[in-house]
């Protein structure tokens, strides 16, 4: 590969930068030049604050009279990996910039595809023909104090016809729509009514107004919180409904202000059937892509590649930034006011874990002015939603430019406003400049630099509030091969103010390391898992060094290592350390080995309590013969189930700190002595016996049979013997029998019958062979699916 040279200007004010380097102390580098000797920063950080409408205006005119008037890369037009990466298109087989793509483009036929499930369930002698809720999956309240308990899951009984149509009108003009109907198509809504409150038998004069929301799929009124005029909390609960009648309930409050409470009266609900999950106009021209979203699904939500990925960055588990909801603020009489924000609604999702907020949008890609662009203005909508409501609009566009072969531009702009009652009542929006710097054919520089405002409450001209700051990222990529060693490494820096705001992405969760992450294991893990398994710490007022390495080159040995110093933005104050060391050696065919090491620093607590963890891990894979497996896994660690999420500290479980040490050890023995059956023997022995659908490992032994005796039939038999510390029983240990069976028949090459007795839930992430369902579920459940 031909070694790419900087100019010589350049090249002397590298050399003059790592003269001084040598100077100064190697965490105190990034803050020397960006905060206390760097003028134009602070002057940048000056314009942010008084004159950002103006700056944001100012840097788009520039950048585009830039883009125009200096020469175009045709490399940088699709600019690559190569050199690059990160920097890639979003769908690398759908590249604007493929030669002949459109010249040799045919008219197409129409494809039609589709699917159909039907189902029905036996329990405890009742005939169930519909009973699925996703919500009945969580791992929260209703795994200690729900009807079911430890054995929440969802039956998942229920029928389904899908079907997708994908037509084109002609070469370049195309259309594509997805037809649901399942219970989820099946929605309803009472009318707004103002309900009184009572203290015991008195009236409280403190009205709640409500407008129930139902779904079909459980039949039952979907849960939400309400707020009385003084501002008292009320959870809905999940009644039934009868003949398009809800069932009258009483409402204690949440926040226990006495015996207040509301009656809930039987109300009429208003059904809809909304069957249209997606329908779009496509159309391709030779230098642009344009599609009218009409209705679609969360999967075409527009993202960036920038440092700060600044568009669409959630978590796996997290629904897209896209389908944010706008809550207006409200002024209570008792409790005051309290502001507006956005909300995501995490529990919006069918059997399928299919997000059920759709998008209305338009996404344009291509050029203009020789400048890649990619552009997207939408306008989420729930299921309950009318089509022409709209309670807020997201706007995002993307510019890049390749100037030479070793230098790219980008900018980029996202906003979006809330609407409350058809007035606009926020507006979030934030704009970066990026670049890229091709050092040498080993090494390239990516800057990045953003500024962002919020205004909320416009309505309500004593509430507003406008706040805003700046953020950037600089990251030094390393693609090395000394010795035949790959060291393929990122070196970066990056800091967001304490009241930045990214109108479009979510840092909360993608800071910190998945808990699926925290571990070793042996399974695959899915390209988003992989995505977001280690965090990089950045999220608003915080400033992070990180350093991320990975080195290969020998088939047999892999290394990942990962260090990162997290710090408060405004007072410089120590937030966290992690020290993370990933090791795997495969010493042969048969052999494979694997090592963790994670040091997490933290905080001390206001008593000065230490509150550091530590995870040793080691285990091994390793094939007797090619039909006996051994997997083992050790574990020493001191993190517990939960931390650092505070959703569970109230149940008094975990140790307070110091944290003391435990330990895990794990076994799994796999033997397939034919091919058409397989054995899996596994033990897990956990001295923290709290430990269950909260944690990666819990105490329990089982067995898995797996036989396929023909090319049409297949069946599967788990037997699951665990044992938990129960919080409801004052912790007293509890064993659990579980004995689930499934079995298919493929009655045509497209069509198959299930038949399944009991359940075991949703497999645990990090795991994949424990589940969420303790005990023997009786229940049997018959399902016939196929698709054409």
């Amino acid at each position: 590969m031909e070694i790419i040279h900087l100019p010589r200007t350049v090249k002397i004010e590298v050399v003059k930068l790592f003269t001084h380097i040598k100077s100064i102390k190697a965490f105190d580098l990034f803050r020397f030049y960006f905060q206390h000797k760097a003028r134009w920063f602070l002057f940048l950080k000056a314009i942010s604050v008084l004159l950002l409408p103006k700056f944001v205006c100012v840097v788009f005119a520039g950048f585009f009279l830039l883009c125009v008037l200096l020469p175009n890369s045709l490399y940088a037009r699709n600019y690559s990996a190569q050199h690059y990466p990160g920097y890639v298109d979003e769908k690398d087989e759908e590249d604007l910039y493929e030669e002949d793509e459109y010249e040799e483009m045919e008219l197409r036929d129409t494809v039609v595809k589709g699917s159909y499930r039907l189902n029905f369930g036996i329990e405890d002698n009742d005939f169930i023909w519909k009973d699925a809720n996703y919500l009945l999956q969580e791992g929260s309240w209703r795994y200690f104090f729900g009807e079911k308990r430890y054995n929440t899951y969802d039956p998942a009984v229920y029928n389904n016809f899908k079907l997708t149509i994908d037509a084109p009108f002609n070469e370049k003009l195309s259309f594509y729509t997805k037809i649901v109907v399942d219970p989820w198509s099946f929605v309803g809504k009472s009318k707004v009514t103002t309900i009184p409150s009572w203290y015991g038998t008195d009236n409280d004069g403190d009205p709640v107004e409500i407008q129930l929301k139902y779904w079909s799929n459980s039949g039952r009124i979907y849960p939400e919180i309400v707020r009385s005029e003084k501002g008292d909390s009320f959870a809905l609960p999940e009644t039934k409904v009868v003949d398009d009648f809800t069932q009258p309930v009483s409402v204690f409050s949440d926040w226990g202000w006495g015996t207040h409470r509301i009656d809930l009266p039987s109300l009429e609900i208003d059904r809809e059937f909304k069957p249209i999950k997606a329908f779009w106009f496509d159309l391709k021209e030779d230098e642009y892509r344009a599609i009218l979203f009409l209705y679609a699904e969360e999967n075409i939500s527009m993202w960036t590649d920038d440092p700060l990925s600044l568009v669409n960055n959630h978590i796996v588990w997290e629904p897209s930034p896209w389908l944010d909801m706008w809550q207006p603020g409200s002024l209570y009489t008792k409790t005051g006011w309290e502001n507006g924000e956005w909300i995501l609604d995490s529990q919006l999702r069918d059997s399928e874990s299919n997000w059920l907020t759709l998008l209305r949008a338009f996404r344009y890609e291509g050029e203009i002015a020789s400048i890649y662009t990619d552009f997207m203005i939408a306008a989420p909508m729930d299921p309950w939603d009318d089509y022409d409501t709209i309670n807020n609009v997201p706007v995002a566009v993307r510019f890049k430019k390749g100037i030479t072969d070793w230098l790219m531009f980008g900018s980029i702009y996202t906003a979006r406003w809330g609407y409350d009652l058809g007035s606009s009542d926020a507006f979030d929006q934030a704009m970066a400049i990026d670049a890229v710097i091709g050092v040498n054919e080993f090494h390239n520089l990516k800057l990045e630099y953003a500024l962002a405002m919020t205004k909320h409450n416009l309505n309500e001209d004593a509430r507003k509030a406008a706040e805003d700051d700046s953020a950037y990222k600089i990251v030094l990529n390393s693609d090395v091969n000394p010795f035949d060693l790959e060291i393929k490494s990122d070196l970066s820096f990056s800091r967001m103010g304490r009241e930045f705001e990214a109108p479009l992405s979510n840092y909360t969760y993608t800071r910190d390391d998945g808990y699926w992450g925290r571990h070793i294991s042996f399974y695959e893990r899915s390209k988003e898992e992989e995505m977001y398994r280690v965090g990089n710490g950045i999220d608003k007022d915080r400033q992070v060094v990180a350093w991320v390495a990975r080195f290969g080159g020998y088939d047999e040995i892999e290394t990942y290592f990962n260090y990162r110093n997290v710090r408060n933005a405004t007072d410089d104050g120590f937030i966290e350390n992690v020290f993370r060391n990933e090791f795997s050696y495969q010493t042969s065919d048969q052999l494979l080995y694997k090592f963790l090491f994670l040091y997490h620093q933290r905080d001390e607590t206001t008593e000065n309590k230490n509150q550091d963890t530590s995870t040793v891990s080691a285990g091994f894979q390793y094939d007797f013969c090619p039909w006996i497996r051994l997997e083992e896994i050790w574990e020493r660690t001191n993190e517990y189930p939960g931390y650092p999420d505070k959703i569970y500290y109230w149940l008094t479980i975990n140790p307070a700190p110091p944290y003391p040490h435990y330990y895990i050890v794990s076994s799994r023995l796999i033997l397939a002595p034919r091919d058409w059956v397989e054995i899996s023997l596994e033990n897990t022995y956990n001295e923290f016996e709290h430990a269950a659908t909260l944690d990666d490992f819990m105490n329990y032994s089982g067995t898995t049979l797996r036989f396929w005796p023909s090319r049409k039939f297949s069946a599967n038999v788990v037997y699951r013997y665990s044992i938990v510390a129960d919080y409801n029983r004052n912790y007293k240990k509890i064993g659990h029998h579980n004995v689930y069976f499934d079995c298919t028949y493929d009655i045509f090459d497209d069509a198959w019958l299930k038949l399944q007795f009991s359940g075991l839930g949703d497999y645990i992430q990090g795991i994949g062979w424990q589940t969420s369902v303790l005990d023997t579920q009786h229940i049997i459940r018959l399902v016939y699916e196929g698709k054409f």
